[in-house]
């Protein structure tokens, strides 16, 4: 026999292999208890939204399931289906009454920063149609923007933007879109938000531009896609320019180089031994 505390496990069994929703309804028959929660901390209605089992989904909320039930660190079903990028049953949970399609998670996450993280455009795009709001921000201050702006998912950036992103917001720690896209060396997201106005010039922690983040981490794409006579020569809090990084020059195209070295008028500081010409066109090791 099934107890109200093992059945959860042998629920779960069932949702994996092929979603058994008679076995489902005949242990709800037996009054097997709706809110049980297994070691992970989710009941029945977070397991089925997280295995993409729809008809369970309907089961459970059929008979008086929360749709709102919340789970470990606070994920609601929502949640577990927007995660994984289950289309209609994030349809189905949106569309009940009382459901909160901006509810957050412990860490102050909503369905649309998670549709966002993954990259399931058309998710999101539902979302946004039901009302979820575009600028909540968790509890770093990331918005969906910054989300999908440091994963590089290009087209859910572009969804957002279209729909009153925020596109100057900053984190907590002070990065906007545009610094977390160049920092992560994502090019099209880097000029998709160019595109749409971003400031190049937006400082983040030590005074940084996204020019500065995508030296230092060494993404030359993005740096010649960022290079402007403007942002060039811009100093962070210790004094240094874009020339001060060595994984960059050598890496450039000649044309991007021999921009560097014609606008960029100050010497790398740590290296005077070094010519600028010598610098820029070969970088170092």
């Amino acid at each position: 026999l099934w107890t109200p505390i093992r059945w959860p496990c042998f629920i779960k069994l069932c949702l994996i292999t092929n979603g058994d929703d008679f076995s489902t309804k005949m242990l709800l028959d037996k009054n097997a208890s709706l809110n049980e929660v297994d070691f992970e901390g989710r009941a029945p209605i977070h397991i089925a939204c997280q295995y993409g089992q729809e008809n369970i989904v309907r089961i459970l909320l059929r008979r008086g399931v929360n749709v709102n039930a919340k789970g470990k660190d606070d994920w609601v079903p929502l949640h577990y289906a927007a995660w994984q990028g289950h289309l209609p049953i994030v349809k189905l949970l949106a569309k009940q009454r009382g459901a909160d399609v901006n509810a957050q998670t412990v860490d102050g996450r909503t369905s649309l920063h998670l549709a966002a993280q993954r990259g399931h455009y058309r998710v999101a795009r539902l979302l946004i149609d039901l009302e979820s709001d575009v600028n909540i921000q968790n509890g770093l201050l990331q918005t969906a923007l910054h989300i999908a702006a440091e994963t590089g998912h290009t087209s859910t950036s572009r969804l957002l933007l279209k729909h009153g992103a925020n596109i100057e917001a900053a984190t907590a720690e002070g990065y906007t879109a545009l610094h977390l896209a160049s920092r992560s060396g994502h090019l099209a997201t880097t000029k998709l938000l160019m595109d749409e106005r971003a400031s190049v010039l937006a400082r983040g922690p030590l005074n940084r531009t996204a020019l500065h983040l995508a030296a230092e981490n060494g993404h030359s794409e993005v740096v010649e896609g960022l290079i402007s006579t403007e942002s060039i020569n811009v100093s962070d809090s210790e004094g240094f320019t874009i020339c001060v990084y060595p994984k960059i020059p050598k890496k450039l195209s000649r044309s991007k180089s021999l921009t560097l070295l014609s606008s960029c008028t100050v010497l790398p500081c740590m290296y005077p031994e070094i010519s600028k010409l010598d610098y820029v066109l070969n970088g170092l090791s």
